[in-house]
């Protein structure tokens, strides 16, 4: 599905936003069950209350306690010209090489000190212990070259990145609050930060199996939601294409490196960064170094309860988890892993290493 917006957008937590208590709110970039909720929100006004796994009882709506939808949305990204962009794999960092800097694989290598051994992460430059990171996007195609470990050959990568700016861009704005004559009341001046995408750039969503048709039915080929918080419009348009399938299965030996990519952030527990609690059983592996950021904020409102849900904290999309196979493996392309995978999160792609 590609998702067109009309306008700026706004999004946020779900603590609210008053003028005077607070002069700057910031919009953050749209996270996964963001734009599974702007769905929602269609189906259920056209009366779609079981895709959602609602029902009424006496004049209320009730959902059970571990409350799923019956619908599933496999991730949402950022598409140009129906190309999906995934977030830059953590594990490309900027170096200083020849008096430029150029844009790399980030390495292991194991040494030892003082009769232990430890593993280190290094570039191959100047100065192979000093990197920073990067910010961007690949295209899906670029993607495949990456998780296929075709960029480790590469020097310099930086011609692969697709830059935020060429996808989205923040706009700030300034307003002072009104009573209810519509008059400006004194020491509620503020400022917000809004969400522009660029000229051409869509929000697409991965639509997953479970009842697609009636998905596809209730919301039509093409349509109108509200979203963000301040319900803005933005028009849709189912596409009849499936990119992951072009993916295949890897090999790996006993012993050898491979990588998990985070296409969209990945709910553990709700605090924990640990891919391996949620692994499938047959994936014997260890963890031998993580390229990861801040934990990301994953809040929202519950309609039913009339009251914000608990903050889960999730590994943010472009983290990359190196592991080391303890058994000749055979892995799918890309795994549905943690919490809340029917809203689009745990979406964990495989890759080569080296």
């Amino acid at each position: 599905m590609k998702i067109i917006p009309n306008d700026v957008l706004f999004f946020r937590e779900s603590r609210d936003f008053t003028a005077g208590e607070s002069h700057l709110a910031e919009s953050l970039l749209p996270l996964p069950h963001t734009i599974a909720g702007a769905l929602m929100g269609v189906m259920f006004v056209r009366g779609r209350h079981d895709l959602l796994n609602l029902e009424l009882r006496e004049g209320k709506f009730w959902k059970p306690e571990k409350w799923k939808p019956n619908f599933e949305v496999v991730g949402t990204f950022f598409m140009k010209e129906n190309e999906l962009y995934f977030p830059l794999p953590k594990d490309i960092v900027s170096v200083k090489s020849d008096g430029r800097n150029i844009t790399t694989m980030a390495k292991l290598k194991e040494v030892q000190i003082g009769g232990q051994s430890f593993t280190i992460v290094f570039a191959d430059c100047e100065s192979p212990l000093h990197f920073s990171p990067v910010s961007g996007f690949l295209s899906f195609e670029k993607l495949k070259s990456y998780l296929n470990g075709e960029y480790y050959k590469k020097n310099d990568i930086s011609d692969e990145i697709i830059e935020n700016s060429s996808l989205y861009r923040w706009e700030c704005r300034v307003g002072i609050g009104l009573n209810s004559s519509k008059t400006t009341v004194e020491g509620l001046f503020y400022r917000t930060r809004m969400l522009r995408l660029e000229k051409g750039t869509a929000i697409g969503v991965v639509l997953g199996e479970k009842n697609l048709d009636e998905v596809e039915k209730t919301l039509g080929k093409k349509g109108t939601l509200k979203l963000g918080g301040e319900g803005r419009f933005a028009h849709y348009e189912i596409i009849d294409e499936d990119h992951l399938e072009e993916l295949e299965e890897i090999s790996v030996k006993k012993n050898a490196l491979f990588k998990l990519y985070l296409a969209t952030p990945l709910i553990v527990d709700g605090q924990s960064w640990n891919i391996a609690k949620v692994l499938p059983e047959h994936i014997n592996a260890e963890i031998v170094k993580v390229f990861t950021d801040r934990p990301e904020k994953v809040t929202g409102w519950d309609l039913v309860k009339g009251c914000p849900k608990e903050t889960l904290y999730a590994v943010p999309a472009g983290s990359v988890y190196i592991l080391k196979a303890q058994e000749d493996l055979t892995l799918k392309p890309f795994y549905r892993l943690g919490m809340m995978v029917e809203l689009g999160y745990g979406l964990v792609f495989v890759g080569v290493y080296g």
